[in-house]
């Protein structure tokens, strides 16, 4: 792979990692003083947004996961540094991640000081020093290993539990949430983490009891009314679902996550007036987001409004230009105003991004055909038809065009 930061480690998260939890540690960094509103570096920030622009998209994660496995090194070993503030150990994947990591305990940087170090001064006239530094640094050791055992042994479950959750262990992390839960019936986060997981395996019923239970145990707390939301739009039952959304964005108007959920249940009933008022309610909160400008964009689109469409998806492409699905609507847009040079220089570049596409490839033979480029066209509908065998309708047309062409 080429230089550069690993966005995995930017965002402490696992290569393996699910869009959800993504997103968790994005937001959880921010919060923790990363966003510059909260004293936090710009630089920081800047990565951290990069790093979760990249791999909350699915086609640009798929394509940074093939850069990153080229040539990479093998994984380094763990590392336990011992807060300099605190002075509790902290287990770290690699020196890279310790200048991001914070203490699990106090919450400060692991990177930004250094532990105050005693000098040992050898005087070969008194070799007992030399033995009492010895036996010292013995002691020390022992008692740096017991710490870190006794730090093992009484960590917090439910750190454990989202470790396991960030690794991909869905199972491991539901036992160790259940026994949790178990012994403390109305924690909060645990019932939270819990439905997540649930979520993330597919079990949408056992992941909506236990947000139902969160929000029992504290009615005011926005993410539980949020995920509430999610899992019941998920299962197509709109009513409950914007109930749950609006709720989270009474308390919290400024919950871009809810903002955006309710965004999407509005298109899917038909109310394109209402989804647009949530989205340009969500874009100033997060504006370097392009994934909300793309989602407003699609709105203006449902409603016609052309001009308000391509402003948006234009803003999502200056934001991120491998923006790949504002690419290719900004594409149709000029396709349907018969702008077919400029449709075909936004297929194209979708195009690089995933080349497997067979609608894409026929769009682009249709505008070749269309400016009347017959070879061009044919070699497109044959790309088209090479990857459309699971598409037998798109496959049927495109039979149907080469045979008009002779190709």
């Amino acid at each position: 792979m080429a230089e550069g930061p690993d966005y995995y480690e930017i965002l402490q998260v696992h290569p393996r990692a699910s869009a959800l939890m993504i997103k968790k540690a994005y937001r959880t960094l921010l919060l923790a003083g990363g966003h510059p509103d909260l004293g936090g570096n710009p630089v920081e920030t800047q990565l951290l947004t990069e790093a979760y622009e990249v791999l909350s998209n699915p086609d640009r994660r798929m394509a940074y996961d093939r850069r990153r496995s080229v040539g990479r090194p093998a994984p380094t070993t763990i590392i336990v540094s011992i807060c300099p503030h605190c002075g509790v150990f902290n287990r770290v994947r690699s020196e890279t991640k310790l200048l991001i990591a914070r203490c699990g305990k106090c919450g400060q940087g692991l990177g930004k000081a250094k532990a105050p170090t005693m000098p040992l001064k050898l005087d070969r006239k008194w070799p007992w020093k030399w033995i009492l530094g010895g036996v010292s640094v013995v002691f020390l050791g022992l008692a740096g290993a017991g710490g870190y055992a006794l730090w093992s042994a009484e960590r917090d479950p439910l750190a454990e539990a989202i470790a396991l959750e960030d690794r991909g262990q869905l199972s491991s992390a539901a036992e160790r949430l259940q026994a949790l839960i178990a012994t403390q019936p109305r924690h909060l986060a645990a019932h939270q983490h819990l439905g997540q997981v649930y979520e993330a395996q597919k079990n949408l019923e056992a992941a909506v009891a236990e947000y139902r239970t969160a929000v029992d145990i504290s009615p005011t707390t926005p993410k539980s009314h949020y995920l509430l939301g999610r899992a019941l739009l998920r299962q197509g039952r709109f009513q409950e679902a914007e109930k749950a959304l609006r709720t989270a964005t009474d308390y919290d108007g400024q919950d871009v996550g809810a903002l955006v959920t309710l965004g999407k249940l509005l298109v899917k009933t038909d109310r394109l007036d209402e989804a647009v008022k949530i989205y340009r309610q969500a874009v100033p909160l997060d504006a370097r987001n392009s994934d909300l400008h793309y989602n407003l964009a699609m709105v203006y689109q449902l409603r016609g409004e052309a001009g308000e469409a391509e402003r948006e998806h234009r803003e999502a492409l200056a934001i991120d230009p491998r923006h790949r699905e504002a690419l290719v609507n900004l594409g149709k847009l000029y396709q349907d105003r018969g702008a077919y040079q400029e449709a075909l220089s936004q297929f194209r570049e979708a195009a690089v991004l995933r080349y497997e596409d067979p609608d894409l490839h026929f769009r682009m033979a249709e505008l070749y055909r269309q400016s009347g480029n017959a070879a061009q066209a044919i070699r497109e509908f044959q790309v088209a038809q090479g990857q459309a065998k699971a598409n037998p309708i798109l496959r049927d047309r495109i039979d149907r065009a080469l045979k008009a062409l002779g190709g």
